[in-house]
Parts: C-alpha cells; sequence; structure tokens
C-alpha cells in the first residue's frame, strides 16, 4: 500500500494491521488487490452516480407537493432540521460500524471510529477481511437508512424536510455507493475472495486466492 501524504498515528498503526492480514493471506496463496481512489475523483462520481437517485424522488415529490394543501414548516422545525442533520453525519458512521461488526470475526473490537481532523469528517474503517455480502451490507446501510428510507417516506407525508434531508444523506453517501460500484464492477478471478476496508484511503483491497 502506496501513501501519497503522511499518516496520522492512528493511521500508521491500522496500515501496519492490515499490512500483517495481508502478509498472512499472501502466504496461504491470497493474491491483493487495490481499489481505492482519490478523495477528488471520490466526489465528482459521488455526485455523478447520486444525483440520479434523488432527481428520482425529487420529481414525483414535486408532483404531489404542488398538487396537495401541504402546512408552512414552522421556523423551529428549520432549527430542529439542522441539529438532526449534524447529528447523523456521526449517525452514518455508526452505522457502518454496527453492520460492519456484525460481521468482522472478532465482530466489534475489529472496528475503528475517528475524524480526519483536516476535513472535519469522521469515519468507519472495520479492520478485517469480509464476505462481499458483509462490505456491501456495511457500505451502503447509512445510504439506505438516512437517505433511501427519508425519502420514501417523503413521498407519503410530502414532508420537504425530510425530502432535503434524504438528498443530503443520498449525495454524502455517494462515495459509499461508488466504494459498492467499483466493488461490484471488479471481475474476481479468484476461487476465494474476501474484502479488506482500507485503512486510511477511500475504497477497499481484494484478496483472492485462484
Amino acid at each position: 500500500m502506496e501513501e501519497d501524504r503522511k499518516l496520522t498515528k492512528k493511521e500508521q498503526i491500522r496500515k501496519e494491521k492490515v499490512e500483517k492480514i495481508i502478509n498472512q493471506k499472501e502466504s496461504e496463496g491470497y493474491k491483493s488487490k487495490d481499489l481505492t481512489m482519490s478523495i477528488v475523483y471520490a466526489n465528482v462520481m459521488a455526485f455523478v452516480i447520486c444525483i440520479p437517485i434523488c432527481v428520482l424522488f425529487i420529481v414525483p415529490f414535486a408532483y404531489l407537493y404542488s398538487t396537495h394543501e401541504v402546512p408552512d414548516v414552522s421556523p423551529n422545525k428549520y432549527l430542529l432540521f439542522m441539529i438532526v442533520f449534524f447529528i447523523s453525519i456521526v449517525v452514518h458512521e455508526l452505522i457502518h460500524g454496527f453492520f460492519w461488526g456484525l460481521s468482522a470475526p472478532s465482530k466489534f473490537k475489529a472496528i475503528e471510529f475517528g475524524v480526519v481532523w483536516k476535513m472535519l469528517t469522521p469515519y468507519c474503517t472495520c479492520l478485517e477481511p469480509l464476505k462481499k455480502g458483509q462490505y456491501i451490507l456495511g457500505t451502503s446501510m447509512p445510504t439506505i437508512i438516512l437517505g433511501i428510507i427519508p425519502l420514501v417516506i417523503s413521498l407519503f407525508n410530502l414532508n420537504i424536510l425530510l425530502m432535503i434531508f434524504g438528498c443530503i444523506s443520498v449525495l454524502g453517501g455517494g462515495g459509499d455507493m461508488l466504494v459498492i460500484l467499483k466493488l461490484l464492477l471488479h471481475k474476481s478471478k479468484g476461487k476465494d475472495t474476501i474484502y479488506l476496508d482500507h485503512p486510511y484511503k477511500i475504497g477497499l483491497l481484494v484478496l483472492e486466492k485462484e
């Protein structure tokens, strides 16, 4: 794993842990494949992937909203919206950790949380290999729970704040959706394949045994 920036102490420790796993698996006949991406690429492609999803909900919502009598949103609800939104940023990572932790061999001991202080961005990573379905589940659930489900509900109650929250959450999970897409597009040549979250980059490592 090449590093193109100076790692923090926690990142260096995670890097060493993951390298031990990779070395162990390679001694067992596995080959590793890097499926990581740059932050710039991830941010751009996240919008490309997620904007169509948002539009899919916004169009019917706009039609229903215009044809029904909907009460005005009070100022207090806007304040509540902002509070919930900031809390959801942390909840997003907790959901990752919960679902990955259910599947990891060491359960929640394999999960680590932290904050990239330069970007004020919280993160979650799993330090143990997972099966394909397990990795996809843990990666996708924050977007489903915080994004897709609120969007669906907003079509029934015509709550514009819920619609906005759902769209922001879907866009916020765009990087996760991109990682899943990259994983699905990867054609594994191994009979036994496991997936390991990268310890400090966006993406994952695929370990394949022929």
